[in-house]
């Protein structure tokens, strides 16, 4: 389901917490030349993680500010597709002896319908498997990525 014209970029937790340390390329996700080549897109389960996450790191993020950066980058917040979910399950039946939680399928869920999925969590990789679209990639290479596009 498309969205917007513009490339979907669903934003895992770990993406989002890296921005707000300021770490790495992923301190510059929501800079201009970024935000205008494509649309952010969460669902409910990451910004459940986040709040958890901001209770742990109340000097890194509160609520409030991460309300406000989403806000303000217009971040849109997806609903978990159900049907999406069966697929990534198959998948994860398929990993013999690895981890997984079930807030990764959900997340997956969601970002199945995104043209890219912005991790630093190794763990999606795999449960995603070989899906494409998404591109699943890190903070790092999708803004290489988009400025190698620009150019």
């Amino acid at each position: 389901m498309r969205i917007s014209t513009k490339p979907t970029v669903f934003l895992d937790s770990s993406a989002i917490v890296s921005f707000l340390a300021g770490r790495g390329a992923a301190a510059h996700l929501f800079d201009d030349k970024i935000t205008s080549q494509v649309r952010f897109a969460i669902n409910p389960v990451v910004i459940q993680e986040l709040v958890l996450r901001s209770g742990a790191e109340p000097k890194l993020f509160t609520v409030d500010n991460l309300d406000d950066l989403l806000s303000a980058h217009g971040v849109a917040v997806l609903e978990p597709n159900l049907v999406n979910s069966q697929s990534v399950i198959e998948n994860a039946t398929k990993m013999r002896n690895k981890m997984f939680h079930s807030n990764d399928i959900l997340i997956l869920a969601s970002a199945l319908d995104c043209d890219y999925v912005v991790t630093e969590d190794s763990a999606l990789y795999q449960l995603l498997g070989n899906k494409d679209p998404p591109v699943i990639t890190t903070p790092n290479k999708f803004i290489d990525m988009l400025s190698r596009n620009k150019q």
